[in-house]
């Protein structure tokens, strides 16, 4: 079978696109039977420049719908996102960083007051032991004061509603 040459506006015809759309595939590889030049037209064989469109295009289809899935997942995690913070899920990290702190600022002062609440108390017991347990008491309820996850959580809620 002889091979059907035709020009670049018989090419654009056939395959229903637009001349700019030609030059682009042309620059991405797409086969030219005949390249024109000093006012020569540029020649394509159809049953080449088909099967090229065939293996080309449809994987720069498959792209962009690509691109399109991954824009899809990622307005979805977005999306997600925001409903978490919403509900009270997700607290920003400026505000976990202030309610750190001030757990720092608390547990600092707790520590600090030590000497001065346990000095009255430790001259009543008898026994180095007892001054002992006493003082691991103190810095057990402390620490334990630090660890109270709930503490935590109603913290940072009540931060982020007075924020809002």
């Amino acid at each position: 079978m002889p091979e059907q040459l035709l020009n670049k506006a018989q090419i654009c015809n056939v395959l229903k696109i637009k001349n700019t759309t030609l030059d682009n595939y042309i620059k991405s590889g797409m086969p030219v039977a005949k390249q024109g030049g000093q006012g020569r037209g540029s020649y394509f064989d159809l049953d080449v420049v088909t099967q090229w469109m065939a293996e080309n295009v449809k994987s720069r289809n498959e792209q962009i719908a690509e691109v399109k899935l991954r824009d899809a997942i990622a307005t979805a995690a977005l999306k997600e996102l925001e409903l978490q913070k919403a509900r009270g899920e997700l607290i920003p990290i400026a505000e976990v960083g202030k309610a750190v702190e001030r757990e720092y600022t608390n547990v600092r002062s707790q520590l600090q007051a030590i000497p001065d609440k346990a000095s009255g108390i430790l001259q009543g017991l008898d026994t180095q032991i007892e001054k002992r347990d006493y003082l691991k008491q103190i810095i057990r309820d402390i620490l334990e004061e630090l660890s109270l996850d709930t503490q935590y959580k109603t913290n940072a809620r009540k931060e982020a509603d007075e924020t809002n």
